[in-house]
């Protein structure tokens, strides 16, 4: 009778556990349901993040350009042209030109390179117009400011490799 005995508990053990499955069947897709959502929202608030930190790095720009240099006139053409003059004027790079005004280094890149008349946003149009009349040294020394570090200029002749010892 032994075998007997071994083949009901197998079969209540199977039972149990095809019962015990569908109790948690419901409660299990739950948990990876609620684990997916938290991954979506865990992306979410990490790019949220970032692009705060962008925002208050782009502001802080803006103000420290408004705040230095005041602003007279608000009709005013901006040409490619223009921009361009303007930028060799003060002889800056696209790059530096950009941090000055507070866009992205592609935005001069794409307003040089067309022609005629530009048509800008009003803040950057500010910035435009409270940069215009600095020289090339103030504007060296507000790109410095902005990017907090001093470029210093290379001086004497170019060093090449040493004698090995």
């Amino acid at each position: 009778m032994p075998n007997l005995a071994s083949i009901l508990k197998e079969e209540i053990r199977r039972l149990a556990r095809k019962e015990v499955k569908a109790v948690f069947l419901p409660v299990k897709q739950d948990a990876v349901a609620l684990k997916k959502r938290m991954a979506g929202l865990a992306k979410r608030l990490a790019r949220l993040e970032k692009d705060v930190a962008f925002a208050v790095s782009q502001v802080g720009r803006q103000v420290k350009v408004a705040a230095t240099l005041p602003v007279e006139d608000k009709r005013v053409r901006i040409t490619a042209k223009g921009m361009r003059s303007m930028r060799r004027k003060m002889r800056l790079t696209q790059a530096e030109f950009a941090a000055l005004l507070g866009v992205t280094g592609q935005a001069v890149y794409q307003w040089e390179s067309k022609q005629g008349p530009l048509r800008v946003r009003e803040r950057v149009k500010r910035s435009i117009l409270a940069v215009r009349d600095l020289g090339a040294r103030e504007a060296r020394r507000l790109v410095e400011e902005l990017a907090g570090t001093k470029t210093q200029k290379k001086r004497g002749r170019p060093r090449g490799r040493g004698k090995a010892d």
